[in-house]
């Protein structure tokens, strides 16, 4: 649960987003955060009123924690009896796209995920993107360089390497181009 914290406060810089989204309070968050700190033997954040943005040290760590949650996440899918998925994935696109084949690619995962509330949300890209990279939605289909739209911070490498691992790539319902 601290990994998953941290690096839900690291994308939201901001500790009460944080527990907003993790359906917690706030002391709760910061508590965990400072459990995590202690065991590393490291500050992670730096802390600006009800802003905290991550140390050398966090973003060291936010990496191993990304790899760490995204093996813990592939073990899952490759294991796991995928009918008892349950809660909400968000999946964000352009109105060109929900124009063509959204609506098949849509159809497609309901099958294969069946017991997930499916959500298509419809926008322009910079607001997907930011969308994405707040993870306010699982997916989001965008036209053009994703650099273009994401924080500075987010690397594309790692971007890349996190889509190509997700389960609906694997499960073949989508390729990615690159």
């Amino acid at each position: 649960r601290n990994l998953e914290t941290f690096c839900w406060a690291a994308t939201t810089d901001n500790f009460c987003e944080t527990a907003e989204r993790l359906v917690t309070t706030q002391p709760a968050i910061s508590a965990r955060i400072e459990a995590f700190e202690s065991n590393l033997g490291a500050a992670l954040f730096k802390r600006r009123g009800r802003r905290v943005s991550l140390t050398g040290a966090g973003y060291q760590a936010l990496y191993y924690v990304e790899e760490t949650l995204a093996v813990a996440d592939e073990l899952a899918t490759s294991t796991g009896d995928h009918s008892g998925l349950s809660g909400t994935l968000r999946i964000g696109a352009k109105e060109t796209i929900v124009h063509t084949w959204f609506p098949d690619f849509l159809v497609a995962v309901s099958k294969a995920y069946p017991n997930p509330n499916v959500e298509a949300h419809v926008d322009i890209a910079p607001k997907l993107a930011e969308g994405l990279s707040k993870r306010q939605m699982g997916i989001a289909f965008l036209v053009g360089p994703i650099i273009n739209f994401l924080r500075q911070r987010a690397s594309t490498t790692n971007l890349i390497r996190k889509l190509s691992g997700r389960s609906l790539l694997r499960s073949g319902l989508i390729s990615p181009v690159f």
